[in-house]
């Protein structure tokens, strides 16, 4: 019961502290990266609303971003990483 409590308190605190210091969503991130690089940024909406639902393919899709250049982060993107890429691409 007390371990459950703890958990609890620390969502709690953790859901606001993310918040509150601007929490990097996909399509922010996929913006400034597409942008940066001159490519077409209608990718980003698509590869938000594929990932929805999906904390962990959203934190690996975010991750992404340090991987290099568009070939070099579909090469490192997990395969659901890899799906989605490719139904935003095609």
């Amino acid at each position: 019961m007390k371990l459950n409590l703890i958990a609890s308190t620390m969502v709690i605190v953790a859901l606001p502290f993310n918040a509150a210091f601007g929490a990097e969503t996909l399509e922010g991130v996929c913006l400034a990266v597409v942008e940066q690089e001159g490519g077409d940024t209608a990718i980003c909406s698509c590869l938000a609303e594929e990932v929805a639902g999906n904390p962990t393919l959203e934190a690996h899709m975010i991750a992404l971003k340090d991987a290099g250049g568009p070939d070099e982060r579909y090469t490192a993107a997990n395969d659901e990483g890899k799906a989605a890429i490719d139904v935003c691409t095609r």
